[in-house]
Protein backbone atom coordinates (compact mmCIF):
# COMPACT_ATOMS: atom_id res chain seq x y z
CA UNK A 1 0.00 0.00 0.00
CA UNK A 2 2.87 2.36 0.83
CA UNK A 3 4.44 1.73 -2.55
CA UNK A 4 1.26 2.79 -4.24
CA UNK A 5 0.81 5.82 -2.04
CA UNK A 6 4.38 6.97 -2.71
CA UNK A 7 3.40 7.60 -6.30
CA UNK A 8 0.66 10.01 -5.31
CA UNK A 9 1.39 13.66 -4.78
CA UNK A 10 0.92 14.82 -1.20
CA UNK A 11 -1.49 17.51 -2.38
CA UNK A 12 -3.72 14.83 -3.88
CA UNK A 13 -3.54 12.90 -0.64
CA UNK A 14 -4.58 15.98 1.32
CA UNK A 15 -7.57 16.47 -0.97
CA UNK A 16 -8.49 12.83 -0.52
CA UNK A 17 -8.32 13.20 3.24
CA UNK A 18 -10.57 16.24 3.17
CA UNK A 19 -13.16 14.41 1.06
CA UNK A 20 -13.07 11.23 3.12
CA UNK A 21 -12.95 12.75 6.59
CA UNK A 22 -15.10 15.82 6.14
CA UNK A 23 -17.23 15.00 3.12
CA UNK A 24 -17.53 11.33 3.94
CA UNK A 25 -18.55 11.94 7.52
CA UNK A 26 -21.07 14.61 6.62
CA UNK A 27 -22.50 12.35 3.93
CA UNK A 28 -22.70 9.57 6.50
CA UNK A 29 -24.77 11.83 8.74
CA UNK A 30 -26.93 13.30 5.98
CA UNK A 31 -27.82 9.88 4.56
CA UNK A 32 -29.40 9.02 7.87
CA UNK A 33 -31.66 12.06 7.58
CA UNK A 34 -30.54 13.48 10.92
CA UNK A 35 -31.77 16.80 12.25
CA UNK A 36 -28.90 17.41 14.65
CA UNK A 37 -25.15 17.06 14.66
CA UNK A 38 -23.93 14.02 16.62
CA UNK A 39 -22.62 16.34 19.34
CA UNK A 40 -26.24 16.43 20.50
CA UNK A 41 -27.11 13.10 22.20
CA UNK A 42 -30.80 13.24 21.32
CA UNK A 43 -30.04 12.75 17.61
CA UNK A 44 -29.72 8.99 18.19
CA UNK A 45 -33.45 8.74 18.89
CA UNK A 46 -34.18 9.63 15.25
CA UNK A 47 -32.12 6.79 13.82
CA UNK A 48 -33.06 3.21 13.01
CA UNK A 49 -30.51 1.30 15.08
CA UNK A 50 -30.05 -1.38 12.41
CA UNK A 51 -29.29 1.19 9.73
CA UNK A 52 -26.95 2.98 12.11
CA UNK A 53 -24.94 -0.17 12.79
CA UNK A 54 -24.50 -0.77 9.07
CA UNK A 55 -23.34 2.78 8.36
CA UNK A 56 -21.15 2.65 11.44
CA UNK A 57 -19.18 -0.25 9.97
CA UNK A 58 -18.70 1.66 6.72
CA UNK A 59 -17.45 4.64 8.70
CA UNK A 60 -14.89 2.45 10.47
CA UNK A 61 -13.53 1.36 7.09
CA UNK A 62 -13.08 4.97 5.99
CA UNK A 63 -11.44 5.86 9.30
CA UNK A 64 -8.94 3.04 8.98
CA UNK A 65 -8.00 4.26 5.51
CA UNK A 66 -7.62 7.80 6.83
CA UNK A 67 -5.29 6.66 9.60
CA UNK A 68 -3.02 4.88 7.14
CA UNK A 69 -2.93 7.87 4.79
CA UNK A 70 -2.15 10.29 7.62
CA UNK A 71 0.63 8.04 8.90
CA UNK A 72 2.15 7.92 5.43
CA UNK A 73 1.98 11.71 5.01
CA UNK A 74 3.77 12.21 8.31
CA UNK A 75 6.45 9.68 7.41
CA UNK A 76 7.45 11.16 4.05
CA UNK A 77 7.14 14.91 4.54
CA UNK A 78 6.53 17.68 7.04
CA UNK A 79 2.86 17.94 6.18
CA UNK A 80 1.84 21.37 7.50
CA UNK A 81 -1.88 20.67 7.62
CA UNK A 82 -1.75 17.23 9.19
CA UNK A 83 -2.72 18.59 12.62
CA UNK A 84 -6.05 19.70 11.18
CA UNK A 85 -6.74 16.27 9.75
CA UNK A 86 -5.71 14.53 12.95
CA UNK A 87 -8.04 16.79 14.93
CA UNK A 88 -10.94 16.07 12.60
CA UNK A 89 -10.20 12.36 12.73
CA UNK A 90 -10.05 12.36 16.53
CA UNK A 91 -13.36 14.20 16.72
CA UNK A 92 -14.91 11.65 14.38
CA UNK A 93 -13.57 8.79 16.48
CA UNK A 94 -15.05 10.38 19.60
CA UNK A 95 -18.45 10.45 17.91
CA UNK A 96 -18.10 6.81 16.91
CA UNK A 97 -17.05 5.81 20.43
CA UNK A 98 -20.10 7.59 21.83
CA UNK A 99 -22.39 5.91 19.30
CA UNK A 100 -20.98 2.50 20.16
CA UNK A 101 -21.66 3.13 23.83
CA UNK A 102 -25.26 4.13 23.13
CA UNK A 103 -25.88 1.11 20.91
CA UNK A 104 -24.40 -1.17 23.53
CA UNK A 105 -26.73 0.30 26.16
CA UNK A 106 -29.70 -0.21 23.85
CA UNK A 107 -28.67 -3.83 23.38
CA UNK A 108 -28.53 -4.37 27.14
CA UNK A 109 -32.09 -3.21 27.82
CA UNK A 110 -33.23 -6.82 28.01
CA UNK A 111 -36.56 -6.60 26.21
CA UNK A 112 -39.01 -9.45 26.79
CA UNK A 113 -38.90 -12.07 24.04
CA UNK A 114 -42.28 -11.11 22.63
CA UNK A 115 -40.99 -7.61 22.01
CA UNK A 116 -38.07 -8.88 19.94
CA UNK A 117 -40.28 -9.60 16.91
CA UNK A 118 -39.20 -7.78 13.76
CA UNK A 119 -42.32 -6.09 12.45
CA UNK A 120 -42.91 -4.96 8.90
CA UNK A 121 -45.70 -2.64 7.72
CA UNK A 122 -48.82 -4.16 6.23
CA UNK A 123 -48.41 -4.46 2.47
CA UNK A 124 -49.97 -1.49 0.73
CA UNK A 125 -50.13 -1.18 -3.05
CA UNK A 126 -49.04 2.44 -2.96
CA UNK A 127 -47.27 3.44 0.24
CA UNK A 128 -47.53 7.14 -0.58
CA UNK A 129 -51.31 6.91 -0.22
CA UNK A 130 -51.08 5.11 3.13
CA UNK A 131 -52.02 7.02 6.30
CA UNK A 132 -49.76 8.47 8.97
CA UNK A 133 -50.30 7.01 12.43
CA UNK A 134 -50.41 9.48 15.33
CA UNK A 135 -50.93 8.54 18.96
CA UNK A 136 -50.97 9.94 22.46
CA UNK A 137 -52.01 8.74 25.86
CA UNK A 138 -55.16 10.80 25.39
CA UNK A 139 -56.35 13.86 23.49
CA UNK A 140 -53.21 16.01 23.84
CA UNK A 141 -51.84 14.66 20.59
CA UNK A 142 -54.72 16.34 18.80
CA UNK A 143 -52.61 19.51 18.96
CA UNK A 144 -49.92 17.72 16.95
CA UNK A 145 -52.53 16.22 14.61
CA UNK A 146 -53.79 19.74 13.98
CA UNK A 147 -50.30 20.96 13.07
CA UNK A 148 -49.66 17.98 10.78
CA UNK A 149 -52.94 18.48 8.92
CA UNK A 150 -52.22 22.19 8.49
CA UNK A 151 -48.76 21.51 7.06
CA UNK A 152 -49.61 18.35 5.08
CA UNK A 153 -53.28 18.64 4.04
CA UNK A 154 -53.03 15.82 1.47
CA UNK A 155 -51.95 13.23 4.05
CA UNK A 156 -54.44 10.76 5.50
CA UNK A 157 -54.21 10.39 9.28
CA UNK A 158 -55.08 7.77 11.89
CA UNK A 159 -55.18 9.11 15.43
CA UNK A 160 -55.23 6.75 18.41
CA UNK A 161 -55.88 8.00 21.93
CA UNK A 162 -54.97 5.49 24.64
CA UNK A 163 -57.52 7.16 26.87
CA UNK A 164 -58.34 3.97 28.77
CA UNK A 165 -54.84 4.18 30.29
CA UNK A 166 -54.47 7.98 30.39
CA UNK A 167 -52.65 9.85 31.68
CA UNK A 168 -49.18 8.33 31.25
CA UNK A 169 -47.49 10.99 33.39
CA UNK A 170 -47.78 9.08 36.65
CA UNK A 171 -47.11 5.63 35.20
CA UNK A 172 -43.85 3.69 35.55
CA UNK A 173 -41.47 3.27 32.63
CA UNK A 174 -42.25 -0.40 32.00
CA UNK A 175 -45.96 0.31 31.58
CA UNK A 176 -45.36 3.28 29.26
CA UNK A 177 -42.95 1.27 27.09
CA UNK A 178 -45.39 -1.64 26.88
CA UNK A 179 -48.30 0.56 25.80
CA UNK A 180 -46.21 2.57 23.34
CA UNK A 181 -44.95 -0.54 21.58
CA UNK A 182 -48.40 -2.14 21.49
CA UNK A 183 -50.17 0.90 20.03
CA UNK A 184 -47.39 1.44 17.49
CA UNK A 185 -47.75 -2.17 16.37
CA UNK A 186 -51.51 -1.73 16.05
CA UNK A 187 -51.13 1.42 13.94
CA UNK A 188 -48.75 -0.42 11.63
CA UNK A 189 -51.32 -3.19 11.32
CA UNK A 190 -53.76 -0.52 10.17
CA UNK A 191 -51.35 0.34 7.34
CA UNK A 192 -49.51 3.36 8.75
CA UNK A 193 -46.54 4.41 6.60
CA UNK A 194 -45.07 6.55 9.39
CA UNK A 195 -45.58 7.00 13.13
CA UNK A 196 -45.76 10.19 15.16
CA UNK A 197 -45.49 9.65 18.91
CA UNK A 198 -47.43 12.76 19.93
CA UNK A 199 -46.73 12.24 23.62
CA UNK A 200 -43.72 13.68 25.43
CA UNK A 201 -43.87 11.00 28.11
CA UNK A 202 -43.97 8.10 25.63
CA UNK A 203 -41.19 9.66 23.55
CA UNK A 204 -38.96 10.10 26.58
CA UNK A 205 -39.45 6.53 27.75
CA UNK A 206 -39.76 4.48 24.56
CA UNK A 207 -38.72 6.33 21.41
CA UNK A 208 -35.33 4.62 21.16
CA UNK A 209 -37.03 1.22 21.38
CA UNK A 210 -39.49 2.08 18.63
CA UNK A 211 -36.60 2.76 16.26
CA UNK A 212 -35.15 -0.65 17.07
CA UNK A 213 -38.47 -2.40 16.65
CA UNK A 214 -40.00 -0.81 13.54
CA UNK A 215 -38.64 0.02 10.10
CA UNK A 216 -40.93 2.91 9.09
CA UNK A 217 -40.25 6.62 9.77
CA UNK A 218 -40.88 7.46 13.43
CA UNK A 219 -41.10 10.99 14.80
CA UNK A 220 -41.16 11.63 18.52
CA UNK A 221 -41.75 14.81 20.48
CA UNK A 222 -39.73 16.40 23.20
CA UNK A 223 -39.99 19.65 25.18
CA UNK A 224 -38.62 22.63 23.26
CA UNK A 225 -35.67 23.24 25.56
CA UNK A 226 -33.31 24.17 22.74
CA UNK A 227 -35.57 26.82 21.13
CA UNK A 228 -36.45 28.18 24.58
CA UNK A 229 -32.77 28.72 25.35
CA UNK A 230 -32.45 30.48 22.01
CA UNK A 231 -35.51 32.72 22.43
CA UNK A 232 -35.10 33.76 26.06
CA UNK A 233 -33.73 37.27 26.52
CA UNK A 234 -33.79 37.14 30.31
CA UNK A 235 -32.00 33.75 30.26
CA UNK A 236 -34.73 32.36 32.49
CA UNK A 237 -37.30 29.96 31.04
CA UNK A 238 -40.09 27.95 32.58
CA UNK A 239 -40.92 24.35 31.71
CA UNK A 240 -44.40 22.95 32.29
CA UNK A 241 -44.47 19.17 31.76
CA UNK A 242 -45.61 15.90 33.29
CA UNK A 243 -43.71 14.45 36.23
CA UNK A 244 -42.67 11.46 34.11
CA UNK A 245 -41.19 13.68 31.40
CA UNK A 246 -39.30 15.80 33.92
CA UNK A 247 -37.67 12.80 35.57
CA UNK A 248 -36.74 11.04 32.31
CA UNK A 249 -33.07 10.71 31.35
CA UNK A 250 -33.80 12.20 27.94
CA UNK A 251 -35.19 15.38 29.49
CA UNK A 252 -32.28 15.61 31.92
CA UNK A 253 -29.86 15.40 28.99
CA UNK A 254 -31.68 18.25 27.26
CA UNK A 255 -31.53 20.42 30.37
CA UNK A 256 -27.85 19.65 30.89
CA UNK A 257 -27.06 20.48 27.28
CA UNK A 258 -28.73 23.89 27.28
CA UNK A 259 -28.67 25.03 30.92
CA UNK A 260 -25.15 26.43 30.79
CA UNK A 261 -26.32 29.97 30.04
CA UNK A 262 -30.05 29.68 30.67
CA UNK A 263 -31.85 28.88 33.90
CA UNK A 264 -34.79 26.49 33.52
CA UNK A 265 -37.54 26.44 36.15
CA UNK A 266 -39.20 23.04 35.81
CA UNK A 267 -42.73 22.49 37.08
CA UNK A 268 -44.84 19.33 36.96
CA UNK A 269 -48.28 20.33 35.70
CA UNK A 270 -50.19 18.04 38.05
CA UNK A 271 -53.92 18.03 37.36
CA UNK A 272 -53.73 19.84 34.01
CA UNK A 273 -53.66 16.79 31.73
CA UNK A 274 -56.61 15.28 33.56
CA UNK A 275 -58.56 18.54 33.20
CA UNK A 276 -57.89 18.75 29.46
CA UNK A 277 -58.94 15.12 29.07
CA UNK A 278 -62.29 16.26 30.49
CA UNK A 279 -62.42 19.12 27.99
CA UNK A 280 -61.74 21.66 30.75
CA UNK A 281 -59.32 24.38 29.68
CA UNK A 282 -60.52 27.46 31.57
CA UNK A 283 -62.43 26.53 34.73
CA UNK A 284 -61.66 28.15 38.06
CA UNK A 285 -59.81 24.98 39.06
CA UNK A 286 -57.59 25.07 35.96
CA UNK A 287 -56.91 28.79 36.35
CA UNK A 288 -55.91 28.26 39.99
CA UNK A 289 -53.49 25.49 39.01
CA UNK A 290 -51.95 27.57 36.23
CA UNK A 291 -51.55 30.57 38.50
CA UNK A 292 -49.80 28.45 41.12
CA UNK A 293 -47.44 27.04 38.48
CA UNK A 294 -46.74 30.21 36.48
CA UNK A 295 -46.46 32.98 39.06
CA UNK A 296 -43.17 31.69 40.57
CA UNK A 297 -41.71 31.54 37.06
CA UNK A 298 -42.76 35.10 36.32
CA UNK A 299 -41.42 36.27 39.68
CA UNK A 300 -38.07 34.70 38.82
CA UNK A 301 -37.92 36.66 35.57
CA UNK A 302 -38.93 33.98 33.08
CA UNK A 303 -39.82 35.35 29.65
CA UNK A 304 -40.29 31.99 27.90
CA UNK A 305 -42.45 28.98 28.73
CA UNK A 306 -41.91 25.50 27.32
CA UNK A 307 -45.19 23.63 26.93
CA UNK A 308 -43.76 20.21 27.72
CA UNK A 309 -46.91 18.22 27.03
CA UNK A 310 -48.88 18.03 23.81
CA UNK A 311 -51.98 18.70 25.95
CA UNK A 312 -50.79 22.13 27.02
CA UNK A 313 -51.19 24.09 23.74
CA UNK A 314 -54.93 23.86 24.44
CA UNK A 315 -54.27 26.03 27.53
CA UNK A 316 -52.80 28.95 25.58
CA UNK A 317 -55.81 31.23 26.13
CA UNK A 318 -55.83 30.47 29.86
CA UNK A 319 -52.08 31.06 30.12
CA UNK A 320 -52.45 34.41 28.36
CA UNK A 321 -55.10 35.44 30.88
CA UNK A 322 -52.50 35.02 33.62
CA UNK A 323 -49.22 36.00 31.96
CA UNK A 324 -50.35 38.24 29.13
CA UNK A 325 -47.46 38.74 26.74
CA UNK A 326 -44.80 38.25 29.40
CA UNK A 327 -44.16 34.66 28.31
CA UNK A 328 -43.25 33.43 24.86
CA UNK A 329 -44.87 30.00 24.51
CA UNK A 330 -42.79 27.23 22.97
CA UNK A 331 -44.60 24.15 21.66
CA UNK A 332 -43.37 21.72 19.04
CA UNK A 333 -46.36 20.83 16.84
CA UNK A 334 -45.19 22.81 13.81
CA UNK A 335 -41.61 21.57 14.16
CA UNK A 336 -42.86 17.98 14.27
CA UNK A 337 -44.89 18.54 11.10
CA UNK A 338 -41.83 19.95 9.31
CA UNK A 339 -39.66 17.05 10.40
CA UNK A 340 -42.32 14.57 9.31
CA UNK A 341 -42.52 16.24 5.89
CA UNK A 342 -38.76 15.91 5.46
CA UNK A 343 -38.75 12.25 6.47
CA UNK A 344 -41.61 11.40 4.11
CA UNK A 345 -39.93 13.22 1.24
CA UNK A 346 -36.61 11.47 1.89
CA UNK A 347 -38.32 8.08 1.53
CA UNK A 348 -40.65 9.12 -1.31
CA UNK A 349 -43.69 8.60 0.90
CA UNK A 350 -45.42 11.96 0.40
CA UNK A 351 -49.04 11.72 -0.69
CA UNK A 352 -49.83 13.39 -4.04
CA UNK A 353 -51.05 16.96 -3.65
CA UNK A 354 -54.46 16.00 -5.03
CA UNK A 355 -54.84 12.89 -2.85
CA UNK A 356 -58.19 12.57 -1.02
CA UNK A 357 -57.04 12.89 2.59
CA UNK A 358 -58.99 10.97 5.23
CA UNK A 359 -59.09 11.17 9.02
CA UNK A 360 -59.74 8.26 11.36
CA UNK A 361 -60.12 8.84 15.10
CA UNK A 362 -59.74 5.90 17.50
CA UNK A 363 -59.82 5.59 21.29
CA UNK A 364 -59.14 2.71 23.65
CA UNK A 365 -61.79 4.19 25.95
CA UNK A 366 -64.95 5.93 24.83
CA UNK A 367 -65.06 6.88 21.16
CA UNK A 368 -67.86 9.33 21.86
CA UNK A 369 -65.67 11.17 24.36
CA UNK A 370 -62.83 11.51 21.83
CA UNK A 371 -65.30 12.68 19.20
CA UNK A 372 -66.61 15.37 21.55
CA UNK A 373 -63.13 16.66 22.37
CA UNK A 374 -62.01 16.51 18.73
CA UNK A 375 -65.02 18.65 17.89
CA UNK A 376 -64.04 21.09 20.65
CA UNK A 377 -60.32 21.28 19.88
CA UNK A 378 -60.20 20.66 16.11
CA UNK A 379 -63.63 21.90 15.02
CA UNK A 380 -64.32 18.64 13.21
CA UNK A 381 -67.44 16.47 13.10
CA UNK A 382 -65.44 13.31 12.36
CA UNK A 383 -66.85 10.21 14.07
CA UNK A 384 -64.57 8.40 16.51
CA UNK A 385 -64.45 4.66 17.12
CA UNK A 386 -63.60 2.50 20.10
CA UNK A 387 -60.69 0.08 19.61
CA UNK A 388 -59.22 -2.56 21.89
CA UNK A 389 -55.42 -2.75 21.91
CA UNK A 390 -54.11 -5.23 24.50
CA UNK A 391 -50.50 -4.80 25.52
CA UNK A 392 -49.57 -8.13 23.96
CA UNK A 393 -50.95 -7.12 20.56
CA UNK A 394 -47.38 -6.90 19.30
CA UNK A 395 -47.51 -10.67 18.85
CA UNK A 396 -50.18 -10.28 16.19
CA UNK A 397 -48.38 -7.63 14.19
CA UNK A 398 -46.33 -10.04 12.12
CA UNK A 399 -45.87 -9.38 8.43
CA UNK A 400 -48.74 -10.77 6.39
Amino acid sequence: MLAVLSLIDVVMISNLLIMVIIGGYETFVSKLGLENHPDEPEWLDHVNAGVLKCDLKLEYISQTTCKEAIAYCESVRDFASREIFVTILNDTEEHIDWLETQLELIGKLGLPNYLQISISPVAVSNRAHAPIGVFDSGVGGLSVLRAIHAALPAESLIYCADSYHAPYGGRDSAFIIERTLAISAWLIQQGAKALVVACNTATAQANHLLHQQFSIPIIGVEPGIKPAAHYSNSRVAGVLATASTLRSEKFQRLITAYAADCRFICQAGSGLVEAIERGDTDSAEVMALLEAYLMPMLAAGADTLVLGSTHFPFLETAIRRIAGDQLRLVETGEAIARQLARRLAAQQLCAPADAPATLRLCSTANGVHLQTLASQFLKTDQMAEHVSIPSDSLNAAVER
